[in-house]
């Protein structure tokens, strides 16, 4: 009887320590997923997750949980915050970018000294198109 006790308690003090490891500080911090391989690795991890749950709802300036935000949808600044603090916390780096469109369908470029990434994107009836660049290491 007092084996099954301790094994019960060893259970119950791993359940614990397994839940505390991912209470995170950030609101929108999605716990356990995508945190090896790439960057690219990373990037493509999370938006998968992310990307099949879209849909844009319209926030009252209220702060949301991830949890919230895939369940009911976003705005821009939702989605945008929710893939900042993933990624922050995957150690990779990102730098916000607007482009104001007007409305119009748009092509944006990433651009070095040797290489070109580009992707057209449909007006719709936004004034502006939100994006992030995403770099870490290797």
């Amino acid at each position: 009887m007092k084996t099954k006790n301790y094994i019960k308690i060893i259970i119950t003090i791993l359940v614990i320590a397994y839940t505390i490891n991912y209470v995170t500080s950030s609101p929108y911090e999605i716990p356990g997923r995508c945190q090896e391989g790439t960057v690219q690795n990373k990037v493509d991890c999370l938006n998968k997750f992310i990307a099949p749950h879209y849909s844009y709802e319209l926030n009252k300036d209220r702060t949301r949980t991830w949890h919230d935000i895939l369940i009911n949808g976003g705005d821009c600044y939702d989605y945008t915050k929710l893939y900042i603090e993933n990624f922050k916390n995957r150690k990779l780096n990102t730098e916000r970018i607007r482009i104001y469109n007007e409305g119009k369908p748009i092509t944006y470029c990433l651009v070095d000294q040797l290489n070109t990434y580009c992707l057209n994107v449909s007006g719709g009836n936004y004034e502006f198109h939100d994006f992030l660049i995403v770099w870490g290491e290797r």
